[in-house]
C-alpha cells in the first residue's frame, strides 16, 4: 500500500465468490457437469478496494456476516493492504456471488446480497466522518439510500465522488450529476441514456456506438468513462472526449477486470492525477489481470 498516494473510501459490497468452471453455460432446463470449483473473497466493493490499495490508503466501508466467511473476508482485506476499520459484522451471513466461468473467459454472475443489505446510510456517514478520505467510490450492490448518503457526504465535504452503477437499477438524476466520473460499460450506458435507469433521455437512444453514448452521458454528469473491454475506454473529462485504445492480450478470465480498472483509476485520481492518464493506468491494469488465471490472482 502506498500511503502517500491520497486516500480512498470504497463504500460497497463484500462477498464470497463461488466460481464454477464449465465447458459451456447450460441452456434453460439443461443440467451440465462442472469442471472445477473454487471460492475467494470478492464483491465489487472488495475488488475495487483491493486494486486501489496498491497505490493509495484505502478504507473499505461495508458489512459482512458474523460467520467464518466474514472473518475470512476481513483477513483477506488486511492481507491486501485494505483498512478494515469500517467493515462491520452483522447477525447474518456474508454475501455470496455465484460465477459461471467458461473457457472463452466470459462469465455470468448472480449476487446474493445478504449482509450487504445491512450497509445503512448512517453507517456510511459515520464511517466517512471518521476516515475523511479525499475520494469516495461506490457501486450498486448495497442499498440505494447508502449510495445516496455517500454522494451527499462527498458533496458536503467537497470530496470527489465516483459512481459505478452496477448492477444497474433506477438512478436519480441528482446522483448521476454528482458523479465525477460516472464509470459504466456499454450496456449500462445504453440503459441510462434510453431511460431504463429512470433518467430522462437526451436526443434519442444513441444506438450502440460508444462515442454517441458517451456524449449523451456527458450531459448528465461531471465526467464519464465508458469501458469497452478489448475496445479500451472512452473518456469525457469535463472538457473534451478521448479514446484510450485497448491493449492486445490473450484473455484467460475477465472476472474482476472492470473492478481492477476502476480501483486503479481512483487511486490515481486520489493522488492528484487528471482523469485521462488515470484511465490509461486503469486500462493497463485491466489488461494485465485478464491474462491471469483465477488462482494466480489470489
Amino acid at each position: 500500500m502506498n500511503s502517500d498516494g491520497g486516500s480512498v473510501a470504497v463504500v460497497g459490497s463484500i462477498n464470497i465468490d463461488v466460481v464454477i468452471e464449465l465447458r459451456q453455460s447450460p441452456s434453460a432446463g439443461e443440467t451440465v457437469l462442472a469442471t472445477g470449483l473454487s471460492d475467494a473473497v470478492g464483491g465489487k466493493g472488495f475488488n475495487q478496494a483491493k486494486a486501489a490499495a496498491r497505490d493509495a490508503t484505502t478504507f473499505l466501508i461495508g458489512c459482512v456476516g458474523d460467520d467464518a466467511e466474514g472473518e475470512q473476508a476481513r483477513k483477506s482485506a488486511r492481507a491486501h493492504g485494505i483498512r478494515t476499520d469500517f467493515i462491520t459484522a452483522r447477525a447474518t451471513k456474508t454475501g455470496r456471488a455465484f460465477i459461471q466461468l467458461v473457457p472463452s473467459g466470459q462469465n455470468r454472475i448472480v449476487v446474493v446480497p445478504l449482509a450487504n443489505s445491512d450497509v445503512s446510510a448512517e453507517l456510511v456517514r459515520t464511517a466517512l466522518d471518521r476516515c475523511r478520505p479525499n475520494l469516495v467510490l461506490t457501486q450498486l450492490e448495497i442499498p440505494a439510500e447508502s449510495v445516496a448518503a455517500a454522494a451527499d457526504w462527498a458533496d458536503s465535504n467537497r470530496v470527489r465522488f465516483v459512481l459505478n452503477p452496477s448492477p444497474m437499477r433506477d438512478l436519480d438524476a441528482g446522483l448521476l450529476a454528482a458523479a465525477d466520473p460516472l464509470v459504466v460499460n456499454r450496456g449500462e450506458a445504453q440503459q441510462i441514456v434510453r431511460g431504463a435507469g429512470g433518467v430522462a433521455t437526451g436526443s434519442g437512444p444513441a444506438e450502440n456506438e460508444p462515442e454517441e453514448l458517451l456524449r449523451e452521458l456527458s450531459t448528465m454528469c461531471r465526467s464519464a468513462v465508458l469501458t469497452a473491454g478489448a475496445g479500451g475506454a472512452y473518456v469525457f473529462d469535463g472538457c473534451g472526449f478521448h479514446h484510450v485504445a485497448g491493449l492486445e492480450v490473450k484473455t484467460h478470465d475477465t472476472t474482476g477486470a472492470g473492478d481492477e480498472f476502476l480501483g486503479t483509476v481512483v487511486a490515481a485520481l486520489a493522488a492528484g492525477s487528471e482523469l485521462l492518464p488515470a484511465v490509461e493506468l486503469g486500462n493497463e491494469a485491466a489488461a494485465a489481470i485478464v491474462q491471469l488465471s483465477r488462482s494466480a490472482r489470489l
